[in-house]
């Protein structure tokens, strides 16, 4: 994976051109133009969540299968917006999304990872993170029928939210990298032992 000492800093510029599309969202004037906004936002996205895993899991590699679950599963959910723009409320009737843009998505795929071997098992927990950070970002920018089929109600959060939990996501192998960097001598030492009785009298 990406050294998190070095390159730190492509999280961060990741989370500048978000902002930079979301800006650009403001004035999209057709739909697909707004795709064609929004869909490149919502791969740095994916890549924001994913070098945070990284760097949250010091000494393990996330390996090709996790990542590209990950990256790929963030973009390939908005597939369910085809039938609506085709004219059919198949996957839309009652919610504010369609129906995959819910939490039932990702828990499905947790599912799957836990009872699948192997790479599968990997593929899976990737794509159920890269679709949390899919609705992640659908919530700062529209509701989301995120309780579906319990509730086709849509659910928001300010769009402000939604880009300082990104912020801190693009921070954390910063944070990580420093951690990890700091020299012994500075360190909290650890407790003293409390001494032991003497036993010889």
């Amino acid at each position: 994976m990406l050294s998190d000492r070095r390159l730190w800093w492509l999280p961060v510029c990741c989370w500048l051109a978000v902002v930079v599309a979301d800006v650009l969202l403001r004035r999209a004037p057709s739909y697909f133009v707004l795709g064609l906004v929004d869909e490149p936002a919502h791969f740095l996205t994916s890549v924001v969540v994913l070098l945070a895993v990284a760097a949250a899991v010091p000494g393990r590699h996330l390996g090709v299968y996790f990542s590209a679950g990950l990256l790929v599963s963030g973009n390939l959910i908005d597939l369910d917006h085809l039938p609506m723009s085709l004219g059919t409320d198949l996957l839309t009737a009652g919610t504010a999304r369609p129906y995959p843009h819910s939490l039932v998505t990702p828990v499905v795929l947790l599912a799957v990872a836990v009872l699948s071997p192997g790479r599968w098992s990997r593929l899976a927990a990737g794509a159920a993170i890269g679709v949390t950070g899919h609705l992640l970002r659908d919530l700062g920018t529209a509701p989301v029928s995120l309780f579906w089929p319990f509730s086709g109600a849509g659910v928001s959060v300010p769009h402000g939210l939604y880009l300082g939990v990104l912020l801190a996501l693009a921070l954390v192998p910063r944070l990580a990298g420093a951690v990890r960097s700091t020299p012994p001598s500075i360190r909290p030492a650890p407790a003293p032992r409390a001494a032991e009785p003497d036993r010889r009298s």
